[in-house]
């Protein structure tokens, strides 16, 4: 799973991150789900992450569209291998049992 960097959040969703990228890439590591955690390229839109760890499938937030046709595009062109894309829910705070 790939972490955003603090100043892509900062940058796209206009707001600075609860957790810094450091402790969201360990609470990331720590889900037995995920296979492998990483931080995202310094640049973004270069897929190098993609391309080092190949992943099975890509998943991007509910408010990640332009992310999500970029990857398509890229894809489609062979840039970065095809991938299946997952459009995740957005996160219920309440319903996860978090309060923060």
């Amino acid at each position: 799973m790939v972490v955003a960097r603090d100043s892509f959040v900062k940058e796209f969703k206009k707001k600075t991150p609860q957790w810094d990228k450091k402790k969201r890439l360990e609470e990331i590591r720590n889900v037995p789900e995920v296979d492998e955690g990483a931080l995202a390229d310094k640049i973004a839109g270069s897929y190098g992450v993609i391309k080092k760890c190949r992943p099975d499938i890509m998943c991007v937030g509910h408010d990640q569209s332009a992310l999500e046709e970029d990857l398509k595009k890229r894809m489609a062109s062979g840039k970065i291998r095809a991938l299946p894309i997952i459009r995740l829910p957005r996160y219920n705070r309440e319903k996860n049992g978090h309060e923060n």
